[in-house]
């Protein structure tokens, strides 16, 4: 019988999430808000979801949404700039940008 030995890594997380973080990178990216309404007004369109919606998505649905299916090819035919900005974006962007959809599903408290 062979006995190997127990590896523990760990890894710092390097991101610090951050809701302002998230901010930026929706107006880097400019076009989320157009489409996607904070509050809950008259849609856009019928289906295209407010970002409560979005945020009660569970985070690798909503990224799939953002990143890889790219909104269904929709930005390619309606913002294709937003093709480019949304590559560029790193890893602890993209983890602060659904932090930031997911917050907006949370009861916010106004002072």
């Amino acid at each position: 019988m062979k006995h190997i030995k127990d590896v523990t890594y760990t890894k710092n997380d390097i991101c610090r999430l951050d809701l302002s973080k998230g901010e930026a990178v929706i107006l880097k990216l400019g076009e989320c808000r157009y489409c996607h309404l904070i509050n809950d007004v008259p849609r856009f369109k019928k289906n295209i979801p407010i970002f409560k919606e979005l945020a009660a998505l569970d985070s690798l649905k909503l990224s799939n949404f953002i990143f890889v299916g790219k909104h269904n090819g929709m930005y390619k035919k309606v913002f294709p700039q937003v093709v480019k900005r949304i590559d560029s974006l790193d890893d602890c962007q993209k983890r602060n940008l659904i932090h930031f959809i997911k917050d907006a599903g949370r009861n916010q408290v106004v002072h």
